[in-house]
């Protein structure tokens, strides 16, 4: 069984061969309710919360599925609202199914209970107590197969039907709680759509897309936002090992493009180049487990590394790649690499052709060989492979890493 991933993984390597630079997290966050009080109190471009709801209204909050603690940062929420003499009658949570398991939600109380009786009417999603600190609180696990939960909002620029969670649309207020994501594979940082949408809103987000067809999606997840009146949200700011370092919170805009700012801030790290070896591991959470990842990693240790210099990625993936890695993988054979691949795509086939790549992961060794990759299993064969190299480096968390430059932090041009 390979070694388990935590902060004492690589306490056995050499520290005279091995830098290991750190990012400046600061010392905020560590009062989550105190920090997020003060960000609801000062929002940007927005007045405080508490003079923009009042009791009676009802509440509903949409949880990103990759919120950073997410337990902690909706007890905050509810205990800063409930302040408010909000009734919690009057709040409702929304959590999209991922979330499922870390609120310890058992699947007998959000599963939908569809008929099969043509004559009877279909039921949407149940809503159930959840039950935080000392309250009770509405709660739902949105289901996108289930059209009798979805409320038509609007028809996009093809004339194409929207539709939204049905509790979302319903209520008087609608608080999006997220934060920017460093998981490479997420191309939409959006809480509201296509998350809490219909599957076919989410199959048409997730499929291939060219760059034409993602800025019709960037307009799509806008106008299912204004449609919705969802104006405001919150953001929570995470470092490394999902430490949070503040929240922004005021007008969606404005506040997502801070958020992303503050946020590229803690992962930016700066580093010598041209080391002679470089581990890079995936360890802050479990969805961030993915072959996107992956290549998000090995990109980023492309730059810190001689030409030829051995690349590892150690990891806890489990899933078998899907037809994109593997075409990646095997052009790293051919004279030229495609140029059907996407950007980064070539980008993973062209660092596969210029170093040997290393992963540690879940899946079998067959399948990891079959893409021309070295598997390694333990820190003795990690020992092994950098013995005779003097000046390696070791990143944690690296797929969400980039090179510290003297040049603002750029804000991600998905995200406008």
């Amino acid at each position: 069984m390979p070694d388990t991933l935590n902060s004492e993984t690589f306490s056995s390597l050499d520290e005279r061969r091995f830098s290991r630079p750190q990012r400046a997290v600061g010392s905020g966050g560590s009062d989550l309710s105190a920090a997020l009080a003060e960000s609801l109190d000062h929002p940007i471009d927005y007045p405080p919360l508490k003079d923009a709801v009042f009791k009676g209204d009802t509440i509903a909050i949409a949880v990103q599925h990759d919120l950073p603690r997410p337990t902690e940062v909706l007890n905050a929420l509810l205990s800063y609202l409930l302040g408010l003499n909000i009734e919690p009658v009057d709040i409702t949570v929304v959590l999209p199914g991922a979330l499922t398991e870390p609120f310890g939600i058992d699947a007998n109380e959000f599963q939908s209970t569809l008929s099969e009786d043509a004559e009877q009417p279909a039921q949407p999603p149940p809503i159930f107590p959840l039950q935080r600190e000392f309250h009770s609180i509405n709660c739902q696990v949105h289901d996108p197969e289930n059209s009798a939960g979805l409320s038509y909002l609007c028809a996009n620029e093809a004339a194409e039907p929207m539709h939204v969670n049905r509790v979302l649309v319903d209520a008087d207020v609608v608080i999006p709680l997220g934060g920017p994501s460093i998981d490479s594979n997420a191309r939409f940082q959006n809480c509201i759509y296509p998350t809490f949408g219909s599957s076919a809103a989410i199959a048409r987000f997730t499929s291939d897309h060219g760059e034409s067809s993602l800025a019709d999606c960037h307009v799509e997840m806008e106008l299912a936002n204004d449609s919705l009146g969802a104006f405001f949200i919150i953001q929570a700011i995470a470092g490394p090992g999902e430490y949070i370092a503040s929240f922004v919170s005021g007008v969606r805009q404005a506040a997502t493009t801070e958020a992303i700012q503050q946020s590229a801030k803690l992962w930016a790290i700066e580093c010598e180049t041209n080391f002679d070896a470089a581990i890079l591991t995936i360890e802050s959470r479990a969805h961030d487990q993915s072959w996107p990842n992956f290549v998000a990693a090995v990109e980023f240790g492309s730059q810190l590394v001689d030409d030829n210099a051995p690349i590892v990625v150690w990891s806890e993936i489990s899933s078998t790649p899907d037809k994109d890695i593997r075409k990646a993988c095997a052009a790293r054979f051919e004279e030229t690499i495609p140029d059907s691949l996407s950007s980064s795509m070539q980008h993973l086939a062209s660092v596969l052709k210029d170093h040997p790549v290393y992963l540690r992961s879940r899946v079998a060794r067959g399948k990891i060989e079959e893409l021309g990759l070295s598997v390694i299993e333990s820190i003795e064969e990690l020992q092994r492979l950098t013995a005779n190299r003097e000046h390696c480096v070791i990143i944690h968390d690296a797929h969400g890493c980039q090179l510290s430059t003297p040049q603002t932090v750029q804000v991600n041009s998905d995200v406008e």
